[in-house]
């Protein structure tokens, strides 16, 4: 049955057939996870390779990722949603995505979170990694933010966020520049001039005036690279946030905030008796 399935995968994939995939089966993530896989090598090579290591139930076993809706304009406060690598709870669709988005219709403000519905507007996507055995985050209309709950490298570029100012970080030749979108303020500070403390105080390097941002609002330093951590004695009123560029680990305690919904994130244990 495995075999007949993904034959029948790659022939939909191949010709974009618009035909969905069988329900309840945990092998039709597995399957789309590999389907490069599948061009090149044959199927009864790829299912070997699976059944070994045990792909076809990590699915099932693997952890639940719980979201809830701390602060929403659309959806009640407390609301649980339930994450499984196959998909989101109660989905048709077993894909193993789930989307955040809109649609054009209704509510301008409400938020769908779905793993069934077409949505017109998509902001936002969390799947599992069956190899890393991991989640992701994944951006996909520059309108996601994640909060900074520890130091956070910045990499080459950071687009931080706090709730209503915007501030590019750019790591060149070890120079770190700041750049405030709002006002189009540049500053320029070299390693031996760290720590960098950003917020509203007059002691501050970087100045930066809004109704919600901290006397402090958050430091960045170097210590053989550039960070930058909330705060700097303590935490910042609203927080710091950072746009993910790239996919990014969905990690247990995580705070995100997608189109004005913010979610917290718990890693619960998987189905072990699968």
């Amino acid at each position: 049955m495995k075999f007949k399935w993904l034959c029948c995968f790659e022939s939909d994939e191949k010709s974009n057939s618009n035909q969905q995939t069988p329900a309840n089966k945990p092998t039709d993530l597995f399957a789309r996870r590999l389907s490069a896989y599948l061009q090149k090598n044959s199927i009864e090579s790829v299912i070997k390779i699976a059944e070994s290591k045990g792909y076809f139930t990590e699915s099932l076993t693997a952890p639940i990722l719980s979201l809830t809706v701390l602060e929403s304009s659309s959806l009640a406060s407390n609301t649980n949603y339930k994450v499984y690598a196959y998909g989101l709870q109660g989905s048709k669709i077993h894909e193993g995505i789930v989307f955040f988005g809109k649609n054009t219709q209704g509510n301008d403000e409400e938020i769908i979170i779905s793993s069934d519905s077409p949505l017109e507007e998509k902001f936002l996507s969390i799947f599992y990694d069956l190899l890393l055995k991991k989640y992701f985050i994944k951006d996909l209309c520059f309108g996601t933010f994640i909060k900074i709950l520890s130091e956070k490298s910045i990499g080459s570029s950071l687009l931080i966020s706090f709730v209503d100012r915007r501030m590019m970080l750019t790591i060149k030749e070890k120079v770190l520049i700041v750049f405030l979108i709002e006002t189009e303020e540049r500053f320029e500070f070299a390693p031996n001039q760290s720590p960098v403390v950003v917020g509203r105080c007059e002691n501050c390097n970087v100045r930066i005036f809004g109704k919600n941002i901290s006397r402090e609002q958050c430091t960045v330093f170097y210590d053989q690279e550039w960070f930058i951590r909330d705060g700097k004695s303590s935490s910042s009123r609203n927080g710091t946030w950072f746009m993910p560029l790239e996919r990014c680990e969905v990690t247990d305690g995580m705070i995100f905030n997608a189109s004005k919904t913010i979610f917290s994130v718990s890693l619960e244990k998987g189905n072990t008796n699968n």
